[in-house]
């Protein structure tokens, strides 16, 4: 990937700068920022477009990218699957059933559930696709481990058997190839366009927004490594070229020496730049922004500095994370992991732990629903996981010194 660097946008003529944009001129001895002998203080990085295509490493190495790839498969590997049926009773319209050993660890061989779902939403949100190996079965049929595929190596293809049939061709680096039918593969899939098999993930629909935050990253490390004076000398006379040269030269040699350089008519300030002042602070907010495009995640939860929230807005903002960012990779996870149980068994997320109001909230809607006598105080315990009051509980029961009762 190469870069080219942007020149300024000031001429250099004999005795004078001209700004080519506005007209505005300036004495040969200052250039556009007032410091002489510093040329191209902001070097910024223009991005050749035509380089190779952005990477998942470089993608995830961008901050606010990776720290949103990171957040969403954290918060959806710490959610539970388990399965429920429908059922006939009114009042309960499914029946949660006993977990299974697929969802508590979908890959005996790797390292548990939460990781492999993580690594399952990692692929989602960079390649719109992720993939396991369903030929792991029981004697029924029913899978017995999801060992996970790296999507670069699947395509959806005629098979070289029967090309009239379609296959998900498996062709990994070592070389070989394989043939799965759409019954031996777990493929959760999202942004998927009509009449295809394949997801578009964040390096397929992103690579300009890339491109332009990896030259921003590019930009900031030129001024920092590039653009820093040390100082500014001011003279308070007029003098020629090779004057001010002589006088700048004597101060450098006196800061070598640890002396003392006497300068008529002179001042020194040193000069120290801190982010703020060289806009990397704007870059970064700028880059997190994008990112917050690119992701679905709003800027606050990707840290942006002015996204400020009150106590009482952090709830709203969570809530909104889990219904409209997470929620569409979690319902991807649900469909094929349903396909992997009998008909009529469907998988779902528990996300009531993250969907929970904060304490005070909750204890606002007790106190109403026990005032109406919609919830009993045993009930309101059993939801905060607190069990019976002590002085509710039954006391022991007497017993003879045999062991039986009196």
């Amino acid at each position: 990937m190469g870069f080219a660097r942007l020149t300024s946008r000031w001429v250099n003529p004999p005795g004078i700068l001209t700004n080519t944009v506005t007209g505005e001129t300036k004495p040969q001895g200052a250039n556009r920022f007032g410091y002489r002998d510093w040329p191209g203080l902001v070097e910024y990085a223009a991005l050749d477009f035509t380089g190779p295509p952005v990477t998942a490493e470089q993608a995830m190495g961008l901050p606010g990218v990776g720290r949103g790839v990171r957040l969403m498969a954290g918060v959806i590997a710490s959610l539970t699957p388990y399965r429920v049926r429908n059922a006939a009773s009114v009042s309960e319209a499914t029946l949660v059933m006993d977990p299974n050993s697929l969802l508590e660890n979908p890959d005996p061989t790797w390292h548990g559930r939460s990781t492999w779902t993580a690594a399952v939403v990692r692929d989602l949100m960079l390649y719109g696709n992720a993939f396991a190996d369903k030929r792991y079965t029981d004697r029924y049929g029913f899978p017995l481990s999801l060992p996970l595929i790296p999507p670069g190596v699947v395509s959806w293809e005629p098979s070289r058997l029967l090309p009239e049939l379609m296959v998900y061709a498996v062709s990994p680096p070592s070389g070989g190839r394989v043939e799965l039918d759409p019954g031996e593969m777990f493929h959760a899939v999202i942004n998927v366009e009509s009449g295809r098999r394949m997801g578009v993930g964040i390096l397929a629909q992103y690579q300009t927004e890339l491109r332009t935050m990896i030259a921003t990253e590019r930009a900031q490390w030129v001024i920092m490594s590039k653009g820093r004076p040390v100082g500014i000398l001011s003279v308070d006379a007029d003098m020629i070229d090779d004057e001010l040269r002589a006088m700048k030269q004597a101060l450098i040699a006196g800061f070598q020496t640890d002396g003392i350089a006497a300068l008529i008519k002179s001042s020194f300030a040193p000069v120290s730049w801190n982010a703020t002042d060289l806009g990397l602070v704007d870059a970064r907010e700028f880059n997190l922004r994008l990112a917050s495009d690119i992701t679905g995640i709003s800027p606050y939860l990707l840290g942006v500095p002015s996204e400020n929230r009150v106590y009482s807005n952090q709830e709203t903002e969570w809530s909104n994370f889990l219904r409209t960012s997470a929620k569409p990779y979690v319902d991807a996870i649900q469909d094929p992991y349903t396909a992997c149980f009998p008909r009529g068994t469907s998988v779902r997320y528990d996300i009531n732990e993250l969907a929970r109001p904060e304490e005070k909230t909750r204890w606002e809607i007790y106190a109403i629903a026990t005032g109406m006598g919609a919830m009993s105080l045993d009930e309101v315990r059993q939801a905060e996981r607190m069990g019976p009051m002590i002085g509710d509980a039954p006391p022991p029961a007497l017993t003879t010194n045999e062991g039986g009762p009196l």
